[in-house]
């Protein structure tokens, strides 16, 4: 199914009901089967999700057909919060494994800002794992979206490092941004998830 601009959507299903190309899922799909996908489709997928960015920083849980982006799970009528709390760490990973398909360091270094603001965006406690507030809780990972999760998160928190540790690499290789601030990141997860067993 084609998208606003002629952009292809891998939506969830194969006949096309959903009319929407999740991050989440489209991030799956090029990590694990980037051999069945064009180059060229993933990098024009990425963008028109990166399209979608709020001003605040937050990643679109999904885009419709007509390019509109949504940023919580549920319907575009009733979302079941604000946002998603694993859009931030589903886009840095799609744009890493594009990157790492193609080697195409000069979109990295044009999208980094953008995905910055999108790892920026997700809520994290002062121990460095993802934090749902019980006061105002948003959806957690996408798989288990519609459970009451608050607290620290676990697959949040380790979707969240395997961004982190991504994006300090390729930054290291494209020579941009801050690239410490992630490893940083990523060290204060892998520290603190003990606190979760």
């Amino acid at each position: 199914m084609r998208g606003k601009g002629g952009v292809w959507l891998y939506t969830a299903d194969r006949h096309g009901h959903y009319r929407a190309l999740w991050t989440r899922d489209f991030d799956y799909m090029v990590e694990y089967a980037e051999y069945l996908l064009d180059p060229a489709h993933i990098k024009a997928v990425a963008q028109y999700l990166l399209a979608g960015r709020r001003p605040d920083g937050c990643m679109p849980d999904r885009a419709t057909v007509t390019g509109r982006p949504v940023h919580s799970p549920g319907s575009e009528t009733s979302p079941l919060a604000d946002h998603a709390l694993d859009n931030g760490a589903f886009m840095a990973k799609l744009v890493c494994s594009y990157v790492d398909l193609t080697g195409d360091l000069e979109s990295f270094r044009r999208w980094q800002p953008a995905v910055r603001r999108g790892l920026d965006f997700t809520l994290r406690a002062p121990n460095g794992l993802v934090y749902n507030p019980p006061e105002a809780p948003q959806c957690p990972y996408g798989f288990t979206d519609r459970v009451a999760e608050t607290g620290h998160l676990l697959f949040c928190s380790v979707l969240y490092y395997d961004a982190c540790v991504r994006i300090e690499r390729l930054r290291r290789q494209a020579g941009c941004g801050d690239p410490a601030e992630y490893g940083r990141r990523g060290e204060a997860i892998r520290k603190n998830l003990k606190a979760l067993w």
